[in-house]
């Protein structure tokens, strides 16, 4: 995924491939991920923690982490891409 930055103070919009995506297309992409990815994606890209923070945090395995980071990533490229992907539920 080609991400080139063109955020402004008032308008955060990354740019999606075809299309500027803003702050409601990644919000809707967020909020379409499980619970568990989507609290590994942004510990890990917002808080800046390692896969090792995350992991204990959480009590699972780094490699756990490392999966559901991963998918989450996965999930939200092809949502800002306009792709449909499947649901999966973490156990």
């Amino acid at each position: 995924m080609r991400v080139r930055s063109r955020a402004t103070p008032t308008s955060p919009t990354i740019w999606c491939r075809t299309r500027w995506c803003g702050r409601r297309d990644i919000a809707r992409a967020l909020a379409t991920l499980v619970e568990e990815q989507r609290a590994v994606l942004l510990l890990v890209m917002l808080e800046g923690l390692s896969y090792r923070e995350v992991a204990d945090i959480q009590a699972v395995p780094i490699g756990t982490v490392m999966s559901r980071l991963a998918r989450a990533r996965a999930h939200v490229k092809a949502s800002l891409e306009g792709e449909r992907t499947a649901l999966r539920r973490v156990k």
